[in-house]
């Protein structure tokens, strides 16, 4: 959850921004949004404890993955869960491709992700497994 001093940050693994308040996190998600519309990357936002959620910015379709450090289990969004193959995503300079069931609309990725800066929970507002 934000608290004042408590720097978020949200990178792309090149441009690091640090952010405490709605309006910095989401001039941070556009600059990097704008950044990848001829290749849509994953940006990693972490909290002050930690926790990182990766989210897909550039593109119509978004991911979001949460996760409390490198290992498993991951949180990941679930949009058409009977899609079928993959999309890519450059994630700090390397092709990354992930599973078209786990794309959701880019609106519908924003939105979770705002609500996890705001409140520190899993947003409900999306479709979530386990991974």
């Amino acid at each position: 959850m934000s608290e004042p001093g408590r720097d978020w940050t949200i990178t792309n693994g090149v441009v690091v921004h640090h952010v405490n308040t709605v309006a910095e996190f989401d001039a941070a998600l556009d600059q990097l949004h704008m950044q990848a519309r001829d290749r849509p990357s994953l940006a990693t936002i972490t909290s002050p404890d930690g926790v990182r959620v990766l989210i897909g910015v550039g593109g119509a379709e978004s991911v979001l993955q949460i996760s409390s450090n490198d290992d498993p289990p991951y949180m990941v969004t679930v949009g058409d869960p009977a899609a079928e193959g993959v999309a890519a995503f450059d994630f700090e300079g390397q092709n990354t491709e992930i599973r078209r069931r786990h794309l959701v609309p880019a609106e519908s990725a924003r939105h979770a992700a705002l609500t996890f800066f705001e409140t520190g929970v899993t947003p409900n507002s999306v479709r979530w497994e386990e991974l």
